[in-house]
């Protein structure tokens, strides 16, 4: 019998609301917010782990070990635990407050089975106060009124938006993440790759690839690409309830593990080692299932 997720859903929807209320008074309220530089030169604020000990607490009372960015990011093999980030774009954030940025920032939380692979996933957004969330054997939603998603208790979704990516139409429009330099390793090699098969309407646009990723899974951009040099930067596990969103809609990731050829690895099963500090999110392409496989095989 396949597991019922609803409560676990709505104690990680809730606990994300809270933690997403608190970051949003470091925005409000800037002089509260302390910034520092970890290691890896990376920025992490107050918001962060303010956000961190209230997604601890309330994740926590599951029982379920959680792991986090801000703290120990590996978790044993063989074991469930929650993954969260809480505040992916911890630059973006501190680029807002000084009024420099209007991109989004996330919470990202996904319950992960002993295998590794994400069988629950919320992505918060603080700033629009927005969530998309889904769970094994369920569909991919997304809720613009939380207080009605939670008020009663219990998930309420009647009326919630369920995110369904597109059957592609004859031209194709297809997102490039041009963040990063143009000059880009990938960039070439993706769009010549690409371009025999797809007819590409390139959108290149100042965006995050999570950004390019909710374009997908809203229908309104068929193919989205994370080119900029993402094999030196990014955690895999930012992007755990991404890959389940996307695989719940109807669409996959394709991996790029290598500069220099495109991976035929289709993300249906366990995709990438989500929980390892050590590796480094690849390149990836973010599309509608059934184009995958008429694409790539």
């Amino acid at each position: 019998m396949a597991q019922d997720f609803s409560q676990l859903l709505f104690i990680a929807l809730k606990a994300s609301q809270e933690a997403a209320t608190v970051i949003e008074h470091y925005r409000a309220y800037p002089e509260d917010l302390d910034i520092k530089t970890k290691p890896d030169l990376s920025r992490v604020t107050s918001a962060d782990y303010a956000a961190n000990a209230i997604l601890q607490h309330r994740l926590g009372a599951t029982a379920i070990k959680v792991v986090s960015e801000e703290n120990d990011i590996n978790a044993r093999k063989g074991e469930r635990h929650w993954l969260i980030d809480p505040l992916d774009g911890t630059h973006i954030f501190i680029d807002s407050i000084q009024g420099k940025s209007n991109l989004d920032y996330y919470i990202n939380v996904a319950l992960m089975d002993e295998r590794g692979a994400p069988v629950l996933g919320v992505v918060y957004l603080p700033q629009k106060n927005e969530a998309l969330f889904t769970a094994e054997g369920m569909k991919s939603y997304h809720s613009k009124d939380i207080d009605k998603l939670l008020g009663g208790g219990v998930l309420n979704l009647d009326g919630v938006e369920v995110l369904q990516v597109r059957e592609p139409a004859r031209d194709l429009t297809t997102v490039f993440n041009m963040r990063g330099r143009k000059e880009d390793l990938f960039y070439d090699m993706i769009r010549d790759t690409l371009k025999p098969h797809l007819p590409i309407a390139e959108r290149p646009e100042d965006m995050t690839p999570l950004m390019g990723m909710k374009k997908v899974l809203s229908g309104e951009v068929d193919v989205t690409i994370r080119t900029n040099e993402s094999y030196q930067s990014g955690y895999p596990h930012d992007n755990a309830p991404w890959w389940l969103l996307l695989k719940n809609a109807g669409g996959t990731m394709i991996f790029m593990d290598q500069p220099n050829e495109l991976s035929n690895h289709v993300a249906f099963s366990v995709p990438y080692d989500f929980g390892n500090k050590e590796k480094r999110m690849p390149a990836f392409i973010a599309l509608e299932r059934g184009l995958a496989h008429r694409t790539f095989g």
